[in-house]
C-alpha cells in the first residue's frame, strides 16, 4: 500500500510540475496556445474603432470582438466578426513590445487557423489572407516597408474549414523588423470575399515566433505575463482538431513506470 500511495503521489506531483513548466515555457519561448484563457495585452482586434497612436485605419477593417474560445476541444484566439458586409478581419500584434531586443531574432512565424461561419451552417466559401509585417521610424515613415506572406485555404462546403497551418517568412533580410524602429507590427488578415457569408469567424491557435534554428524566441520582460483575461465564447466544432501537447501526460506516465520498476526491485530484495 505504501508503494501505491508513493506512486500516486509521485504521478500527481509530476503532472502538476509539468503543467506549470509547460505554461512557463510557452510564455517564455514565443509560443501562444491560449490554454490559460488570456490574451496578451499587445494583441488587439484591428477594427474600425480601434485607437492606436500614430496608426490610421485603411477603411476596409471588419468590426468584431477578440476573445478566447473553447473550440473543438482546445482554447483558441477567436475574432467574432459582427459586420453585415464582407470586410477584412485584422488582428494586430505589437511585436516590438512583445520581444524587445530579441525582435530581430525572429525569422519565421507559424500559426493554425480555422474559419467558421457564425451561423454554424453556411459554408465559409473561399478563405485566404496574409500575415503582414511592417515597421515605422520616429517620423512615421515605413521602416522597413510592409512585407506580406499570403495564405489560402481554398473553398469549403462545410460550415468550418479544416485546421490550416499558415506561415510567414522573409525572402529579403531588408524586410525584417529593425531593432531601431519606432514601431514594429505583425497583422494577421483574413481577406474579404465576394461570395459566401459576411460573418465568418476566425480561430487561431499555436502561434509560434521562431528563430533561424526553429526555436521559440523569448518574450521580453513583462510581455509574457502582461495579459488580459478574455471571456470564453461559445464552443463549436471544426472538421479537424488543432494539435495539442501531451507532454504532461507523458512525463507522468514515465514517472509511474519508473516508480513501478523501483517497487518490483524492492520486493525482489526482500
Amino acid at each position: 500500500m505504501k508503494f501505491k500511495k508513493a506512486i500516486a503521489a509521485i504521478a500527481a506531483a509530476a503532472m502538476a510540475l509539468s503543467a506549470m513548466s509547460t505554461g512557463a515555457n510557452a510564455a517564455a519561448t514565443g509560443v501562444m496556445d491560449f490554454e490559460d484563457g488570456t490574451i496578451n495585452s499587445n494583441i488587439i482586434a484591428f477594427t474600425p474603432d480601434a485607437v492606436i497612436e500614430g496608426v490610421t485605419q485603411s477603411g476596409d477593417e471588419a468590426s468584431g470582438v477578440l476573445s478566447v474560445a473553447d473550440y473543438n476541444g482546445s482554447k483558441m484566439l477567436k475574432f467574432a466578426c459582427t459586420d453585415a458586409d464582407s470586410k477584412v478581419i485584422k488582428i494586430r500584434f505589437d511585436v516590438k513590445a512583445m520581444f524587445g531586443d530579441d525582435l530581430d531574432k525572429i525569422t519565421n512565424i507559424k500559426m493554425d487557423v480555422i474559419c467558421a461561419s457564425a451561423d454554424g451552417v453556411t459554408p465559409p466559401n473561399w478563405t485566404g489572407g496574409c500575415l503582414q509585417s511592417i515597421g515605422s521610424d520616429a517620423a512615421g515613415e515605413a521602416y522597413p516597408a510592409e512585407d506580406q506572406s499570403t495564405w489560402e485555404g481554398g473553398e469549403y462546403t462545410n460550415a468550418a474549414t479544416v485546421v490550416m497551418p499558415i506561415e510567414k517568412k522573409w525572402l529579403l533580410p531588408a524586410k525584417k523588423w529593425k531593432l531601431d524602429a519606432a514601431s514594429s507590427t505583425l497583422v494577421f488578415m483574413k481577406w474579404s470575399q465576394s461570395a459566401g457569408p459576411a460573418n465568418v469567424d476566425v480561430y487561431i491557435d499555436n502561434i509560434q515566433f521562431l528563430d533561424a534554428d526553429g526555436n521559440g524566441v523569448a518574450f521580453a520582460g513583462s510581455a509574457a505575463p502582461a495579459a488580459d483575461t478574455a471571456p470564453a465564447a461559445d464552443s463549436g466544432a471544426a472538421t479537424t482538431a488543432p494539435a495539442t501537447g501531451n507532454a504532461p501526460i507523458a512525463i507522468a506516465a514515465t514517472v509511474v513506470v519508473l516508480a513501478g520498476v523501483s517497487m518490483i526491485v524492492s520486493r525482489k530484495r526482500k
